[in-house]
């Protein structure tokens, strides 16, 4: 999928989404809501066609997401994985996103505390670029949507990472990483590794509507997968 949110007027959404569209050609939905522009481009890889954004008007919360969260169902019997990101962010606060088995960018909104929460997977597997200009704020998959809108400044978020924004005022408020690994030496045979790469294939196969391909070197690392 692709996501694109900001605080500018869109002017032309065809151009905005030349590219973004590309990544998500099921579906384009754009909505404004609280003076902020949401797009998103679907890309439906399981569970039913579901467009985003995710709103619930009671709580004032919105939420982008683009990725695959293999664990949703852990957390309810939703119909799309994207739909259990606000219930956990009600449930949790920021602490939901270390809960999330995926692959990710989200973007959330909680305009009853003024604040935008923005989060990449562990690897950033998903890009998230984004940026603040002259009091507004634009983000997004690809930094062309944000240049074509007007923001020369983009820079991609790094991996790992949550970062807590003001709404009105579109300061950082907070930094922090998603996941803090251990990276000392355990273990002593690769049992623990190969249950969890077949599981790592298992779950990101398991269910999809879209035929696989995977291009392989014919290294030594490619033979052994």
């Amino acid at each position: 999928c692709g996501i694109f949110a900001t605080s500018r007027d869109i002017a032309d959404l065809d151009n905005l989404t030349e590219f973004l569209w590309r990544r998500g050609p099921d579906a384009t939905n754009h909505l404004d809501y609280r003076g902020i522009s949401f797009v998103h481009t679907l890309l439906s890889m399981t569970g039913k066609l579901t467009l985003q954004p995710f709103i619930d008007g009671e709580k004032d919360l919105v939420a982008l997401f683009n990725g695959e969260i293999y664990n949703y169902l852990d957390f309810g019997n939703y119909d799309s994985d994207g739909q259990c990101i606000l219930p956990l962010y009600e449930e949790h606060g920021v602490d939901f996103l270390p809960m999330l088995d995926g692959e990710y960018a989200i973007a959330v909104f909680d305009f009853s505390k003024d604040i935008m929460i923005l989060s990449t997977d562990i690897f950033s597997t998903k890009p998230l670029w984004f940026a603040v200009e002259n009091g507004e704020f634009a983000l997004g998959s690809y930094a062309t949507s944000l240049t074509r809108h007007g923001f020369e400044n983009a820079t991609q978020m790094p991996a790992n990472t949550t970062r807590i924004y003001s709404i009105s005022r579109l300061n950082l408020i907070e930094d922090r990483t998603v996941w803090d690994f251990d990276l000392q030496q355990h273990k002593t045979t690769f049992d623990d590794w190969n249950k969890a790469f077949e599981n790592a294939i298992y779950k990101r196969t398991n269910g999809i509507k879209h035929g696989i391909f995977i291009g392989l070197s014919s290294g030594y690392d490619s033979g052994a997968i």
